[in-house]
C-alpha cells in the first residue's frame, strides 16, 4: 500500500493561485456590438471577470477616405469606425451603458483589420475570451462561414463567444443571475 506523504502546505504551494479571467468585448456601437456588450456584461458578472471593451479603428493612412459625420452615418445604418474620434465616442457610449460596479477598461485599438486588432489585444491582454456580436440569423454553420466570428475561430489565441442576435433585448437573462451561480476563478496559466 502506498501512502501519499505530501503535506497540505506542500500541495498548496505547487498550485498556482487562482486568477481573474479576462474577457474582451468587441464593440462598435452597432446593434450587434450592443448584443456583445450585454452578453459580455453578463459573463463578467457571472465570472467576476476583468472586462476590456475594445473598438478597432484604421490607421490614419487608411482612414483618409472622405466620410460623413458619425451621427449621419448611424442614422443611415452605417456603424463603421473611420477615425480614433469615432472609436473614442463609441467607447464613451459603452461606458455609459455599463454599470459602475464592473471591473472594466476601454481600449481604442489602431489596426488595419478589426480581427487583427482584436487578435493583437487578446494576445497582449492574455485574454481568456473574446465576445463578438452576431449580425446573422439562421444556422450556426452559415454564421461561421461568412462572418468575422468564423474567421476569428481560426486565428484567435483565446476562446470565442458570439452573443445571440437581439441579446440586448433579453433583460430576463440579467435578472436571473444570482451570486451563487457565479463561476470560480480560473487557475493561473502555465508559462509556455
Amino acid at each position: 500500500m502506498t501512502r501519499n506523504t505530501e503535506s497540505a502546505a506542500t500541495r498548496g504551494a505547487a498550485e498556482p493561485p487562482p486568477r481573474t479571467p479576462r474577457v474582451i468585448i468587441a464593440f462598435n456601437g452597432s446593434p450587434a456590438g450592443d448584443d456583445a456588450l450585454r452578453f459580455g456584461e453578463l459573463l463578467g458578472r457571472w465570472t467576476n471577470a476583468e472586462l476590456v471593451v475594445a473598438c478597432v479603428f484604421p490607421p490614419e493612412s487608411l482612414g483618409g477616405v472622405p466620410f460623413d459625420p458619425r451621427a449621419s452615418r448611424i442614422a443611415a445604418g452605417d456603424h463603421r469606425i473611420f477615425v480614433r474620434q469615432d472609436a473614442e465616442a463609441v467607447l464613451a457610449e459603452a461606458a455609459e451603458a455599463l454599470p459602475n460596479d464592473l471591473d472594466v477598461t476601454f481600449s481604442a485599438v489602431e489596426c488595419e483589420s478589426p480581427l487583427g486588432g482584436l487578435r493583437q489585444l487578446a494576445l497582449s491582454a492574455k485574454a481568456d475570451l473574446l465576445v463578438l456580436g452576431s449580425s446573422h440569423r439562421g444556422p450556426v454553420k452559415q454564421l461561421f462561414q461568412r462572418s468575422m466570428a468564423g474567421r476569428a475561430l481560426r486565428h484567435l489565441p483565446c476562446a470565442l463567444a458570439v452573443a445571440p442576435r437581439d441579446f440586448r433585448d433579453a433583460r430576463h437573462m440579467h435578472e436571473r443571475l444570482r451570486p451563487q451561480d457565479r463561476a470560480k476563478p480560473l487557475p493561473a496559466r502555465q508559462a509556455a
